[in-house]
């Protein structure tokens, strides 16, 4: 499974978000309530960033029911 790491900063908070300073990335914004502790200036994270193959088949399986659905609903539409 893919998986990528960075390094961010808090850079500050403001008005409940959290200005993250990401190495090599830039300025992320995130809702400071989303961070694992209390957000402070100059906490410094690790963020993982990981393929979810589980949810993608899930999605996968329950969009392709969706477009079985919608193409039988034609076809009965079609023969009315």
């Amino acid at each position: 499974m893919s998986r990528t790491e960075l390094r961010a900063a808090v850079d500050r908070i403001e008005s409940g978000w959290a200005v993250l300073r990401v190495e090599e990335v830039g300025e992320w914004l995130l809702p400071a309530e989303l961070l694992p502790e209390v957000p402070r200036e100059a906490m410094h994270l690790r963020i993982t960033l990981e393929a979810d193959s589980e949810a993608e088949e899930s999605t996968r399986e329950r969009v392709a029911e969706l477009q079985r659905r919608l193409r039988d609903a034609s076809r009965e539409e079609g023969r009315a």
